[in-house]
């Protein structure tokens, strides 16, 4: 009757919520307790096994094809202009841009990348703690965190 019909809805909320949380956290699995239908736990795991006590589990799905993921960083580029400062405190140099921003990417106070054309060595793209441009005399190019 009415008390089935309310606790069918409470627990279709309570598994939504869950889901939902899942999707913030990127944990695959989701598991429901057999002690009661208000205790979901996220799971790590990747492949569904027998529950002894009879826990429910639902796996997240991947992304449509065509999707991606997180959207990616982007950056402005632009010639004759520098970064201030070293990202870390210290120069850290890498042989190609696109080497550089994905590690710009996962560096907590990195504002951008430098091209440091007159540098010797061929790590000439340089992490950078800066955010915006400075007149560059020895025509760097450096791209900003968008």
């Amino acid at each position: 009757g009415i008390n089935a019909e309310y606790g069918k809805q409470w627990y279709q909320r309570r598994v939504r919520e869950a889901v939902v949380s899942t999707q913030s956290t990127g944990w695959r699995h989701l598991g429901e307790e057999a002690q009661g239908a208000d205790k979901f736990t996220l799971r790590k795991g990747n492949a569904f096994k027998k529950s002894p006590s009879g826990e429910k589990s639902w796996k997240k799905l991947p992304p449509p094809k065509g999707r991606r993921g997180p959207r990616k960083q982007r950056y402005r580029g632009k010639n004759g202009v520098y970064l201030a400062g070293y990202a870390g405190g210290k120069r850290h140099g890498f042989k190609s841009l696109k080497q550089a921003l994905d590690k710009c990417n996962v560096v907590k106070d990195c504002g951008g990348v430098t091209f440091e054309r007159k540098h010797k060595g061929a790590d000439k793209f340089t992490l950078r703690k800066g955010k915006s441009f400075k007149k560059s005399p020895s025509g760097e190019k450096s791209w900003v965190k968008a």
